[in-house]
């Protein structure tokens, strides 16, 4: 399988990768593939300093509870019952709640993926 993997990669940009071999059902080569990750992914600090940025996924209206928005905060952080600005327009916002992943939270921040009110 490791020299089909490596044919087909061959042409591409991947043709350098490292292939590690690992299965699901008894997991056999999972801990190497972890040391592998571990030891070539950084992963960066977040800086929950600086303007509050988010990149809208989804933004849609809920009866009686207001204007949703998902998606990532790609800069600063935020809490409930801060206020936003809205980009290209002179609305400001007051946030209600926050959740990640269905979990209410009281802030986020920069990495987090989140839903707010």
């Amino acid at each position: 399988v490791e020299k089909k993997i490596k044919m087909t990669l061959s042409k591409t940009k991947f043709k350098d990768t490292t292939i590690i071999a690992c299965s699901a059902s008894n997991s056999e080569g999972v801990e190497n593939l972890v040391d592998v990750i571990s030891k070539n992914v950084v992963l960066r600090k977040r800086d929950i300093e600086g303007p509050f940025i988010f990149a809208v996924d989804h933004c849609f209206a809920i009866r009686g509870q207001g204007t949703v928005l998902t998606g990532t905060c790609l800069a600063g952080s935020i809490g409930v019952n801060d206020s936003i600005k809205i980009a290209n327009t002179k609305l400001d916002k007051k946030i209600k709640t926050i959740q990640i992943f269905k979990e209410t939270v009281d802030t986020l921040s920069q990495g987090d993926s989140g839903r707010n009110l």
